[in-house]
């Protein structure tokens, strides 16, 4: 109904000067109607032809100029919705890890003092390349491995933790050193995540530590 009449309009004015610039105005006025609207887009297409029937042609321009900012604004609010979701919850509860400190073929399940935290520590003769503690790497050396390794294990992991969100280096588990650290959301599959994860070190003879930490996922624009 809106298009009908600002093209009912533009069309119907007088073969003068402003003829052709009203004509392309009111067609911008129809491609924005056609975008998804709000009560407010419909209410400022209306105004489109009451501009029209007054000639006041600078009101005119300035609404279409509204219009169409407030359409690239909606869509860009809404492509940024799409790709970020909102956050998952915490699902489950502590109660649902029943995973003890103690050794394992391979590895051995360690004391975290962040109690949302569960890790292990690889019982393996080698460190993961280019993480060797102690060896003098640079840090770019030493990110390039950690991205390496952090990109298998992710890979490993993927078939048993579902729940898995984000990874990086930190410390929440043991006293000694710093530490591959993932978050899940799921208090359920954290004992199949210290599982996985120590399969992963022992056919590898690594003794590397590894923890995962349940929080709620909370994607950021970045990611």
């Amino acid at each position: 109904m809106v298009r009908k009449e600002v093209l009912d309009y533009a069309q119907g004015m007088p073969g003068s000067r402003a003829e052709a610039g009203w004509q392309s105005a009111a067609q911008q006025a129809v491609e924005a109607d056609d975008r998804p609207q709000t009560a407010a887009h419909r209410l400022t297409a209306r105004r489109y032809a009451d501009s029209i029937r007054s000639l006041d042609m600078k009101k005119f321009f300035t609404l279409i100029g509204i219009a169409l900012l407030g359409c690239a604004t909606q869509s860009t609010e809404d492509r940024a919705r799409e790709e970020h979701p909102k956050s998952i919850p915490v699902i489950g509860g502590p109660g649902d890890f029943r995973t003890l400190p103690g050794q394992c073929e391979g590895y051995d399940v360690i004391q975290c003092w962040d109690r949302s935290c569960g890790g292990i520590v690889g019982t393996g003769r080698n460190w993961p390349p280019g993480m060797e503690r102690g060896s003098g790497h640079s840090d770019s050396v030493y990110q390039k491995s950690f991205q390496s390794f952090r990109a298998a294990l992710t890979a490993a992991l993927k078939s048993d933790v579902r729940s898995l969100d984000t990874s990086a280096l930190g410390r929440r588990c043991g006293a000694d050193g710093i530490e591959t650290v993932f978050s899940l959301h799921d208090w359920r599959e954290l004992d199949a995540a210290l599982a996985s994860a120590g399969r992963f070190l022992k056919a590898r003879d690594l003794k590397e530590k590894v923890s995962f930490c349940v929080i709620p996922y909370s994607p950021s624009v970045e990611e």
